[in-house]
């Protein structure tokens, strides 16, 4: 069957700065991350004004210092939201926190230049669009491979980036560690967004570049871009189909010709009505 959809790469930024609790989801203040997770979820299995994209391939790729493949493209949207999106956590240690765009995009790249041949081998279907899905809050502090190195790559593949640049404007309250009582409390902190290189980068791959100043403007930032990318994936579904009337039958041991077993249930009918309901009739 037919399905309207593309392979998509969701790449989602999980440093310590998505910990800046700028937007809100039922009127309680959450983290970004929270934000992100919840939107992204409704973005696949759809929810209010975001439709789902059941017909698509869809991966996660994650970064902070470091860039991670979390789910490889599946058509399991309901395993990709509930184990593996659900579950991304904001980094802790030290050593593995950075920003580390260029390397995540690189990572999508790879994903998604390889699907060509295993979606062919699987379903006979070529995919008509690839898209990566960029979410960040910060500048690129990590990693070997610049962002715009990385957008020419997807650039060269047919890749389309959407980015979006996560973050209220101006300052954030954010928790910190306060060394003097040994408690997390909240302080405000500056937003950084590197927004002419997630510009440059949609430009180069021929995207969008969006900003998201709250949980609303993100869910409608989802929105447009679910409108925007829909094409078309076939899915096979495979029937086993059984022709009685040619394929013989086997009943009590004894192979049987199908034209043999219909007339064989006919006279087992017959003989069981002669003896319950015509003999009540007699």
């Amino acid at each position: 069957q037919a399905a309207d959809g593309v392979a998509i790469e969701m790449v989602i930024d999980r440093s310590s700065s998505m910990n800046a609790h700028d937007f809100t989801i039922d009127g309680k203040a959450v983290d970004r991350l929270t934000a992100v997770r919840r939107v992204a979820g409704d973005f696949i299995g759809g929810m209010g004004s975001l439709d789902g994209r059941s017909g698509d391939l869809i991966g996660l790729v994650t970064f902070a210092g470091y860039a991670d493949s979390n789910c490889p493209m599946t058509f399991d949207h309901e395993y990709l939201v509930t184990d593996v999106l659900n579950s991304i956590e904001i980094v802790t240690e030290q050593s593995e926190n950075g920003t580390a765009i260029g390397d995540a995009i690189a990572l999508a790249v790879e994903r998604l230049s390889s699907l060509n041949e295993r979606v062919k081998s699987e379903s006979g279907s070529t995919i008509k669009s690839k898209v990566i899905i960029l979410l960040t809050d910060g500048e690129n502090t990590a990693g070997d491979i610049e962002p715009q190195t990385a957008a020419d790559m997807a650039a060269a593949m047919n890749i389309k980036v959407y980015t979006i640049g996560a973050g209220t404007n101006g300052w954030a309250p954010t928790p910190v560690h306060d060394v003097f009582s040994g408690r997390t409390v909240m302080r405000n902190q500056e937003v950084r967004i590197d927004e002419e290189m997630l510009k440059e980068i949609a430009s180069i791959t021929d995207g969008k570049y969006f900003r998201a100043t709250d949980t609303a403007s993100l869910e409608a930032i989802y929105a447009v871009i679910d409108e925007m990318e829909r094409t078309e994936i076939t899915q096979r579904t495979y029937v086993n189909h059984v022709d009685m009337a040619v394929k013989s039958v086997v009943y009590a041991g004894f192979t049987i010709p199908p034209i043999l077993f219909v007339v064989f249930m006919f006279l087992i009918a017959d003989v069981l009505l002669r003896s319950t309901y015509y003999r009540i009739l007699d």
